[in-house]
């Protein structure tokens, strides 16, 4: 299970588009019955598909993490 949230902002760092920012806009999880594992789409803001974790190695790095939104 990925580590991101919705409005954490994470590095892409990969052969495309070395070292791009981007924060986390939405997450999703199917399964994917031929890898036999779950498989999650996180949306990222300014990307047209979204990212798939869990089909190769990860190339997401977490920068910050957005602070939850708690009342005492």
């Amino acid at each position: 299970m990925p580590l991101y949230g919705k409005g954490d902002k994470v590095r892409y760092v990969g052969n495309n588009l070395d070292h791009q920012e981007a924060t986390v806009t939405g997450i999703k999880v199917f399964r994917s019955e031929e890898h036999d594992r779950p498989i999650y789409y996180i949306k990222l803001d300014g990307w047209e598909e979204p990212y798939k974790y869990g089909i190769h190695e990860c190339n997401l790095i977490l920068i910050k993490k957005r602070a939850p939104n708690w009342e005492v």
